[in-house]
């Protein structure tokens, strides 16, 4: 029974108990011949019927209003009490929402609106938790991979300072490698944060599609190359769209170094372009091992990895910085996975280029 029913059915037994002592009260009135006092008049008739029958509806009106209250105030501590009595615990689960320790379900399980409230609470909290919880692994990987090149610069650095180890071109050459990859680490962090915010801005514009996916094709078959990777591109001869191409470029970019990082040699990697009067779709798809199933619902997430050992030097945060892009082209990304291979669909919608 919802709240309002029982506040509804409360005022209708006021109502009911209201009128029912108002006709007991004149029912007794006029079987006792208490209007038969001497302070009104006897005689006039038709008159004094009337007034002796309004005076007899003021008392019994009196009497189911006072009995109105009564009742009224009653059932009012009762649905007061029934109400406190379930928000109490409700009110001090609420306190540890988030909170990784406090992992117990509301306390409240009816079908009726405080049910729905502990119901939408529990939903807050358990995703309170699991943002507490990233933010933790986030915090604790990006101070991990920022402490081993600052490590090794300074270790580097104490040593030319000390005299120990001359600054020769090589050794500048690897701090330069840790330095670009501080910077780089460093924007993606802030480009996440404007992802998050909902500020990452995009300029789009008319562009070749065919020749956007060929650039990034080809400038990914020198790792696929090196990796004894066969990369091979899908499409129509032309297309055009209003997109943004430096954005959709390390958007393809990072997913195909994904793909070409994770597969072992001797795999084959498809890159197809599909664009419709609308929209744009975009296919990566691998003959890989696969991404394990505990990790495929979050592998869009930031610093996630299907092997670390397999993939040093990555923070694992391309997925998710093509994923917050492609959103921000008002697309979707979606990556499905199984034993046969690794499949990455992006779609984005366009506007085409008149006559194409």
């Amino acid at each position: 029974m919802t709240w309002e029913r029982q506040v509804r059915q409360a005022f209708l037994v006021v109502v009911a108990v209201a009128l029912a002592l108002m006709a007991f009260g004149l029912v007794v009135m006029l079987g006792a011949g208490l209007l038969h006092l001497p302070i009104l008049p006897s005689n006039g008739g038709a008159r004094s019927v009337a007034a002796r029958m309004g005076l007899a509806l003021l008392l019994s009106g009196a009497v189911a209003a006072l009995g109105a209250f009564g009742v009224a105030s009653l059932l009012a501590r009762l649905l007061a009490h029934a109400l406190t009595t379930r928000l109490g615990p409700l009110i001090v689960w609420s306190r540890d929402i988030g909170r990784p320790a406090g992992d117990v379900g509301p306390p409240v399980d009816r079908a009726d609106e405080l049910g729905e409230l502990a119901y939408v609470l529990g939903i807050a909290h358990r995703q309170l938790r699991d943002v507490a919880t990233a933010r933790e692994t986030f915090l604790a990987a990006v101070a991990h991979d920022l402490r081993t090149p600052l490590t090794s610069l300074q270790g580097q650095l104490e040593a030319m300072v000390a005299g120990l180890v001359p600054p020769d071109p090589e050794r500048l050459a690897r701090l330069q490698t840790d330095v670009s990859r501080l910077i780089r680490l460093a924007e993606d962090l802030l480009l996440l944060f404007q992802a998050e915010t909902g500020r990452l801005p995009v300029a789009a514009r008319l562009t070749d599609l065919v020749g956007l996916t060929h650039h990034v094709g080809d400038r990914m078959a020198i790792l696929a190359d090196d990796r004894d990777i066969t990369l091979s591109m899908e499409g129509p001869p032309a297309a055009f769209g209003s997109i943004d191409p430096d954005r959709m470029d390390q958007v393809l970019t990072n997913i195909l170094a994904n793909a070409l990082t994770y597969c072992p040699a001797g795999s084959r990697v498809v890159v197809s372009l599909d664009v419709g009067p609308d929209r744009v779709t975009w296919r990566v798809h691998d003959n890989g091992p696969g991404i394990p199933p505990a990790i495929l619902a979050h592998v869009t997430d930031p610093l996630v990895r299907g092997d670390v050992a397999r993939a040093p030097g990555h923070v694992g945060l391309g997925l998710a910085i093509a994923r917050a892009w492609v959103i921000a082209h008002a697309g979707q990304l979606t990556v499905t996975s199984d034993s046969c291979g690794t499949t990455v669909d992006v779609q984005v919608p366009i506007r085409p280029m008149e006559g194409d």
